[in-house]
């Protein structure tokens, strides 16, 4: 891996983090703000534990030369 597709990779990542960041945020503002109706408290609590899940299994993926991270083989349909 060259330098420059490390940084890609790095700065790829910091996007993605982010991202799952300001939706954590925005689900959290939401439910303080406007309150969480009843019926919908389990499918908000899914949905929160799918962001966090996702941002920390992206957080603590290995992107290493010559070993595919789970998240790319996964978005490309392979086992990893």
């Amino acid at each position: 891996m060259t330098k420059t597709e490390a940084l890609e990779l790095a700065f790829d990542k910091i996007k993605v983090a982010k991202v799952l960041a300001m939706m954590s945020s925005l689900e959290h503002w939401d439910a303080a703000t406007l309150g969480v109706p009843e019926k919908s408290i389990e499918a908000r609590g899914m949905a929160a534990g799918w962001v966090q899940g996702e941002s920390f299994k992206r957080f603590i993926a290995p992107d290493i030369e010559g070993r595919s991270s789970p998240n790319k083989t996964a978005a490309m349909g392979e086992k990893s």
